[in-house]
């Protein structure tokens, strides 16, 4: 069997210390002192700590960006919330409530400033669609099918451009639609 050296035309460096980040990056040297060999390869992202939300929840939704993103309805034990927060990249603040408290609702927005929520389930799924403008949520056309979840592109969704797939009626569906329009001229797409 070939050795390191055979392979790459180099020996592996032998070092009784690591090597920083900038000198080890994508090299691989042993450690004399902990008999370890070591890498350092450059992760593509990283995670971090940010501001706790004010209502813990689960089953909700954002929209935005990590410095203006809100987030709104969900599940609080022992039902469903109406809170909704808005996020500035440290902490997030309360704001003014959705309408229908729901969980399993979908989002679309570019910031805190301009989103849409739609579906979800009340007590059964949910048509609601309801649009912030960075104060209030105020009801937007329904969904032609109620239901919770489904598939949302997030990607260059905005608060008049968005769609839903599939999703649970139950049964779980198939059906496909979108939402274009401006708060005085919307029109819903069915599929």
């Amino acid at each position: 069997m070939a050795d390191y050296k055979a392979i790459h035309g180099k020996n592996i460096q032998h070092l009784a210390s690591d090597l920083d980040n900038a000198e080890g990056e994508g090299e691989i040297w042993f450690n004399t002192t902990t008999s370890d060999y070591k890498t350092i390869t450059k992760a593509a992202g990283t995670w971090s700590t940010g501001g706790a939300l004010n209502t813990g929840r689960q089953y909700f939704d954002a929209a935005g960006p990590q410095t203006a993103s809100v987030a709104a309805g969900g599940w609080v034990s022992p039902g469903n919330t109406n809170a909704s927060e808005e996020y500035n990249g440290t902490a997030w603040a309360s704001g003014n409530n959705i309408a229908t408290a729901r969980r399993g609702a979908r989002m679309a927005g570019v910031d805190s400033g301009s989103a849409l929520m739609y579906g979800g389930i009340v007590s059964t799924p949910s048509n609601a669609v309801e649009g912030y403008d960075g104060t209030s949520w105020s009801s937007r056309p329904s969904l032609a099918t109620a239901r919770r979840e489904g598939g949302r592109g997030k990607s260059g969704s905005t608060a008049t451009s968005a769609f839903l797939a599939g999703g649970d009626g139950p049964p779980i569906g198939v059906a496909t639609e979108e939402f274009t329009g401006a708060a005085t001229a919307q029109t819903v797409t069915t599929s």
